[in-house]
């Protein structure tokens, strides 16, 4: 989950426990409404959370596994190019040029490569076979291919998933802080009288987040606090929650 999602689920989680932890806030059916859509706004953004990790997971569990497939993929192909070395070449013209090992590290580079291998190794299989390769060793190539296609599947499955669950946690997050600005206005009215209560609601409804290096005057210190206000040029309202980045973040992943 993106920093600035999590900071703005801790703020959801804490103004939708105000309500119900402090009973002396008089009655208002539309502040009510508001309460309830800012904490099924916390639960849903949970649950995407949780839909992200584990996008996360099988995206980087496939990205290791093609990896690993593409290694076993080289080294076969290896054994197949010295023996096609060695191969009479008035006998198997071509055969040497078109078994070779791509020098590119790419995975298309070697999936191309390896259809070239299974389009030319049937009329002279034989040969290797006579040379020590063992019986099925085209047909380990042709599994391997598959199971590379499959775990690039996984992996681009799983990153559309994370992507989309990212997408989804910010839009939801705008409509509760919406939501959280309006109850601002509410309770500034309701809470007149208590003002030790209103600000203990301006406190359980702020957003904290790292101050951006521009930001002159917060340079000097830790962190910036963003309260909701009545006025649409600070507070919550200042949060520019569209320069949320995806959260994509994922170790790179090596060629082969």
């Amino acid at each position: 989950m993106h920093s600035d999602i999590r900071r703005g689920l801790d703020m959801l989680r804490a103004a939708g426990q105000f309500e119900p932890a402090h009973p002396e806030i008089p009655p208002n059916a539309r502040a009510a409404f508001l309460f309830g859509e800012v904490r099924a706004a916390a639960d849903e953004i949970y649950t995407m959370s949780n839909t992200q990790d584990a996008s996360r997971g099988r995206f980087r569990s496939a990205a290791s596994e093609r990896q690993f497939i593409a290694a076993k993929m080289r080294g076969l192909m290896r054994q197949v190019a010295r023996v096609a070395k060695v191969l009479d070449r008035q006998e198997y013209p071509g055969a040497r040029e078109k078994l070779m090992v791509p020098r590119s590290n790419g995975y298309s580079a070697l999936l191309t490569r390896a259809s070239v291998y299974l389009e030319t190794l049937p009329a002279i299989k034989s040969a290797f076979i006579e040379r020590g390769m063992p019986a099925d060793f085209d047909v380990r190539l042709q599994a391997m291919i598959e199971e590379f296609k499959a775990a690039t599947t996984r992996r681009t499955n799983g990153l559309y998933t994370q992507v989309g669950s990212t997408a989804g946690m910010k839009a939801r997050l705008r409509e509760a802080v919406r939501a959280v600005r309006e109850l601002d206005v509410i309770l500034s009215l309701l809470l007149q009288e208590h003002p030790a209560l209103y600000a203990s609601w301006k406190s359980a409804s702020h957003i904290e987040r790292v101050p951006r290096r521009s930001d002159k005057s917060t340079t000097d210190s830790d962190s910036a606090v963003v309260t909701v206000t009545n006025s649409s040029s600070q507070g919550i309202g200042a949060v520019d929650l569209d320069v949320i980045a995806p959260d994509t973040a994922s170790p790179p992943e090596s060629p082969c």
